[in-house]
């Protein structure tokens, strides 16, 4: 029989391998080159220490997004219960309930740096830019893919459409039904093993959760790395005081063989851009990027 206490190897594994299945049929990405929006100083961070640092969910500008996932399990809930109608079933599913409704999200270990399918984009420039003087950088796909590899992360496409958030919220209610049920089998308590089950198994689920986000924002076309914050990483952690919070952030390398992979930087609009064009060519020169194209954004955007 099972331990109570803890969930087994085998198991642990299913619940990863349903949470990557998942994660595939979810989406790809298909563009060649990746855009990170920013401002001057986090332009200048990221070439002075070669590194992205990723932001704790809670702390992201978009104060519901870590809440959203939740939002849509707790609706799928509501419709699905009804029906189930076993008593093991009957009673995981209002301990899941009760779970999602007193989640604490300023709690969750899930970092994601943003990046963005959407090239020279008004709304990028405006959100994330940082007004006049903003930076987009084109990181290589590829690239990065081979930067999530190395730095334990996963570079996922994220999900806006509400039929498809609904799918997979549906799939993983009946699968988290099952697994529940399955493991009770070998089980002799069965208010240990919810408590159990659903910690391991709300971990696994949280790389899906953090690719789903409101369909309010699709025009993003958002691509994430996404990484939870390993036992003993703590000490790695950089904190970085905003107007409303102390927020987390957790430094990964962008080095691929020695050089970050940066295909293009473009900037943005301002009054100053050819000014930044060249102090922006002399940064990459200093980094052994110099064949690196920079260009300039022709959008229409004034800070008023």
């Amino acid at each position: 029989m099972a331990h109570d206490d803890d969930v087994t190897p085998e198991e642990s594994k299913a619940y990863w391998e349903f949470s990557t299945r998942l994660l595939f049929r979810l989406g790809n990405i298909f563009s060649p080159v990746l855009w990170h929006y920013t401002d001057a100083a986090g332009l200048l961070g990221i070439f002075k220490t070669q590194n992205i640092h990723l932001t704790q969910v809670a702390c992201l500008n978009d104060s519901l997004e870590a809440k959203h996932f939740n939002n849509v399990l707790l609706e799928r809930h509501k419709v699905k219960r009804p029906s189930f109608t076993d008593a093991d079933a009957l009673f995981f599913l209002d301990c899941a309930k009760a779970g999602l409704e007193a989640a604490h999200f300023p709690s969750f270990s899930r970092f994601v740096g943003c990046f963005s399918e959407a090239q020279n984009d008004l709304s990028q420039w405006r959100g994330y830019g940082g007004g006049e003087c903003g930076f987009a950088i084109g990181f290589d796909t590829q690239g990065l893919i081979k930067v999530a590899t190395s730095q334990k992360a996963l570079l996922l496409p994220l999900t806006y459409n509400e039929a498809d958030q609904n799918a997979v919220s549906d799939e993983i209610i009946d699968a988290a039904v099952e697994f529940f049920k399955t493991g009770l089998k070998s089980r002799s308590d069965r208010e240990k093993w919810v408590r159990v089950f659903l910690d391991k198994f709300a971990l696994a689920m949280g790389a899906v959760g953090a690719t789903i986000k409101h369909p309010a924002f699709a025009a993003e076309r958002e691509i994430r790395f996404v990484r939870p914050l390993y036992v003993g990483e703590e000490a790695n952690l950089i904190f970085r005081a905003k107007k409303t919070l102390l927020a987390r952030h957790y430094p990964i390398s962008l080095l691929v063989e020695g050089k970050m992979p940066i295909k293009e930087i473009i900037v943005g609009p301002g009054p100053s851009q050819e000014v930044s064009k060249v102090s922006v060519g002399d940064l990459l020169k200093r980094v052994g990027l110099g064949g690196v194209p920079v260009t300039l954004s022709e959008v229409p955007f004034r800070v008023r």
